[in-house]
């Protein structure tokens, strides 16, 4: 699942923050002094960016709020290029920490709004060419369900919202929603969220059939040249496409092989020569099914935030993520429900329907 973030310029020349969240195309970094804030409101763990013209800068750099200051992320994009950017929440943006703008932070203007949001800030401190955006979308670090839904299924009081400073936190929460969406792709053996993979195999001519599938975006298709990689245009019309439903890769063309010499002496024999005839492939996409359209997306999120939900209470005192005194059922008859009706849940949509 990937949804629109926050997209907000700091235009210097202007000294005014412009939200430009709802247009369509625009121009980010036209200048040295403005800045380029994206955000959400709940952690990211990628950017897929489309642009209809490529941005040369110097001195380009991502930060991120640490609590007290913007610091250095170890992102590695310069909107040189459409490209979907990944990085790693622990090793590449370890302190990052939501903030709210305000009138006179992080500029001396009236912000779109003062919600609280993990923001990217990108800059630069030259501009030869700047980059428009053409669509742009952030991929959440947790899909399935949320810290709150998981806190409104254990009956928190009202207004006692999740955060950094409660007990659980809201990123404990959101780790533990992780390693359960793990656990439910593995059981399904489907994903209902975006998720990357690069395969290896031989070049076919009747095609490639991808190991996972749908597949939502067809990254790079690089074709083994002898001493180096081609990347394949791609397109109908180009010499590569992909039928995403079934996650099959076509190519419109023939290629000339990669001739690999029989060192066996005397007679090349036909089929070895055959034999010997390589087209190594390289296919990075991302794949999974859409959450945000897919019917079956209500059951994942019931399942994925009951095994969240029994984690929790198993790991803390249950008195501190539940209502005290209102319990009709006994909570540990609670869980043993929950359990049950998660492996229903998990059977039904690993059978490709729900019948609940």
């Amino acid at each position: 699942m990937a949804t629109k973030p926050q997209s907000w310029i700091w235009d210097a020349s202007e000294g005014v923050l412009i939200d430009k969240s709802r247009t369509s195309e625009y121009l980010v970094l036209e200048d040295p002094l403005d800045v380029w804030y994206v955000g959400y409101t709940r952690r990211f763990e990628a950017l897929l960016v489309l642009l209809s013209v490529t941005g040369v800068y110097t001195g380009f750099s991502i930060k991120i709020w640490n609590g007290s200051e913007w610091v250095d992320s170890l992102i590695d994009y310069d909107l040189d290029a459409s490209d979907y950017v990944r990085w790693n929440l622990r090793e590449d943006v370890p302190e990052w920490t939501k903030l709210g703008f305000s009138e006179t932070d992080p500029h001396a203007a009236t912000p779109p709004d003062s919600k609280e949001r993990y923001w990217l800030k990108f800059s630069a401190t030259g501009v030869a060419t700047a980059a428009k955006i053409s669509s742009l979308e952030v991929v959440p670090f947790v899909q399935y369900t949320t810290p709150q839904l998981v806190s409104e299924f254990l009956q928190r009081a009202a207004g006692e919202e999740l955060d950094m400073t409660t007990l659980p936190s809201e990123n404990t929460v959101e780790n533990f929603i992780r390693r359960h969406e793990a656990e439910l792709d593995r059981v399904t053996q489907r994903s209902w969220r975006l998720n990357d993979a690069t395969e290896y195999q031989e070049f076919n001519y009747s095609g490639i059939k991808l190991r996972h599938a749908p597949v939502r975006r067809l990254e790079k298709v690089n074709l083994w040249q002898g001493t180096s990689w081609r990347t394949l245009q791609q397109g109908r019309t180009g010499e590569c496409y992909a039928v995403d439903d079934v996650g099959f890769v076509y190519f419109t063309r023939w290629f000339v092989p990669v001739f690999v010499p029989y060192s066996g002496g005397g007679a090349v024999l036909p089929f070895i020569f055959l034999y010997m005839l390589r087209y190594p492939i390289e296919i990075t996409y991302q794949w999974g099914e859409d959450f945000q359209t897919s019917p079956e997306a209500p059951y994942v999120e019931d399942v994925a935030t009951r095994m969240v939900a029994i984690s929790l209470l198993e790991m803390s005192e249950s008195s501190i993520l539940t209502k005290a005194g209102v319990e009709k059922v006994e909570l540990s008859a609670k869980v043993r429900l929950w359990k049950d009706e998660i492996k229903e849940g998990l059977a039904s949509l690993a059978r490709g329907f729900v019948a609940w």
